[in-house]
């Protein structure tokens, strides 16, 4: 869950926009390269773009 919120939050300010309300946060030092995380974040990032990309948030 914390690997696709920040990958979210890391699609949407590479894309100029803010951050969802509440999922602008630095990654716990414990989820830090972990598996799990990384799969996470490419998740969070799948779907951003996705949205994005049907301009729902513009």
């Amino acid at each position: 869950m914390v690997g696709m919120a920040y990958g979210a939050c890391a699609t949407r300010s590479m894309n100029d926009m803010e951050c969802e309300p509440g999922t602008s946060f630095s990654m716990p030092s414990r989820c830090k390269g972990k598996a799990e995380t990384k799969e996470g974040i490419k998740g969070g990032v799948v779907i951003q773009q996705s949205l994005i990309n049907k301009s729902v948030y513009r």
